[in-house]
C-alpha cells in the first residue's frame, strides 16, 4: 500500500472469517506469497522441502548464484567536504524596531581521493584537507559481474558492513533504491540487478561532528564515538551482494 504525504486509511480486519496461512512451514530461509503463488526463498544451493496449507509436501531443488564480495573490489572515492563560508548579515527594519540576523554559508568543495580502500575518512592520506577534520558526503562507486543466467528469480542483498555512524543512500546501474536500514546495514538491490556488468554507487553522509571538532568546539557527543574524539566516518568493513533464489512452490488455482 502506498499512501500520499496527508493521506489516511482504514483497514478493517475479520477476525471471524480465517484463511489459513498458505505455507505452513519450509526449511528454506524464507517463505513468500508473490503474484505467481506460494513461494520459498533461498540463499544458498540445495534441496528444499515446503509444507502447504492442505498438508501436502513440496520439494524443490534451488540453484543460487555465488554471493559477490566487494570489500576488496576497485573502489573510486570523491568526498564532498564541508567547511564554514563567509558570514552573511540580514537587517530587516520594522515598527521602530531593528533585528539582525547573522549565518555563516557552506563551502562544499570536492576532494577526488581516487582509488581507496574501504577504510575511515580520518584514515585516509589525501593532501587536500586534514582527514580528520572532513565532515560531508562521500560518494564511493564500483562496479561487479552478475553470471548471464541471473534471472527475474533471482535477487540480492546488499550488505554494508558500516558507515561509521552516517547515513547511506544506495544506486545499482544509475536507480536509487529507497528504504536503506543504517541499523541493519542491508537492502534488497533486486529489482535493479541485471545480468552482466553491474555499477553501484554508494553515498555515505556525515555529521559536522568531525568539522567543527577541527573548529575547536569541545567534547562534541556523537553515537559509538567518545566525546572529543575523531568520528569514524565511511565505508568500512565486509561489503557483500548475498544472493537468493525465489521458487514458487503451489500456483494459485483459478475458478
Amino acid at each position: 500500500m502506498t499512501l500520499a504525504p496527508g493521506e489516511t486509511t482504514v483497514i478493517a480486519i475479520d477476525l471471524k472469517n480465517k484463511t489459513a496461512a498458505p505455507l505452513r512451514s519450509t526449511n528454506a530461509a524464507q517463505g513468500l506469497v508473490t503474484t505467481g503463488g506460494t513461494a520459498i526463498l533461498a540463499t544458498d544451493s540445495g534441496t528444499y522441502t515446503a509444507k502447504l496449507a492442505n498438508g501436502s509436501t513440496v520439494t524443490k531443488k534451488i540453484s543460487v548464484p555465488d554471493d559477490v564480495n566487494l570489500t576488496n573490489s576497485r573502489w573510486n572515492l570523491v568526498l564532498n567536504s564541508w567547511t564554514p563560508g563567509h558570514k552573511e548579515t540580514l537587517t530587516e527594519a520594522r515598527k521602530g524596531y531593528t533585528t539582525k540576523e547573522v549565518y555563516y554559508t557552506t563551502n562544499k568543495t570536492d576532494i577526488n581521493v581516487g582509488t581507496t580502500s574501504l577504510v575511515p575518512w580520518k584514515d585516509m592520506t589525501f593532501t587536500a584537507q586534514e582527514p580528520a577534520s572532513v565532515s560531508g558526503v562521500g560518494t564511493y562507486s564500483t562496479t561487479f559481474q552478475l553470471p548471464s543466467t541471473w534471472n527475474e528469480s533471482n535477487g540480492a542483498y546488499l550488505n554494508l558492513g558500516s558507515t561509521g555512524g552516517a547515513l547511506a543512500q544506495v544506486w545499482v546501474n544509475g536507480q536509487k533504491i529507497p528504504g536503506y536500514d543504517f541499523i541493519a546495514g542491508h537492502i534488497d538491490v533486486s529489482s535493479a540487478l541485471k545480468p552482466g556488468t553491474n555499477t553501484l554507487k554508494i553515498e555515505v553522509a556525515s555529521s559536522l561532528r568531525n568539522q567543527m571538532r577541527a573548529l575547536g568546539y569541545p567534547n562534541l557527543p556523537a553515537a559509538n564515538t567518545t566525546a572529543g574524539a575523531v568520528a569514524s566516518y565511511g565505508l568500512q568493513g565486509n561489503i557483500t551482494l548475498q544472493t537468493y533464489t525465489v521458487a514458487v512452490v503451489d500456483k494459485p488455482t483459478h475458478h
